[in-house]
């Protein structure tokens, strides 16, 4: 399992890809305890010239619909 997908969609990014996401498993090595696993799903997107608060936007829209579909 590799550490993070960040650097293979910062390359896509390079090649001109401007809407792109990564979601897969992931590893962490000696992070483990109670709030921690060293193996986990991560979620990674990019919009290239998007502006941070569009972007928190997505991070409030995407965990709101989460925890609609998750019954909290």
């Amino acid at each position: 399992l590799h550490t993070s997908p960040e650097f293979a969609c910062k390359k896509l990014l390079a090649a001109g890809e401007e809407r792109i996401f990564s979601l897969g498993p992931v590893w962490r090595n000696r992070e483990r305890g109670p709030l921690h696993h060293p193996e986990f799903t991560m979620l990674e997107w990019y919009r290239v010239g998007e502006t941070y608060e569009r972007l928190m936007d997505d991070c409030a829209e995407f965990l709101a619909l989460a925890a609609e579909k998750a019954g909290s």
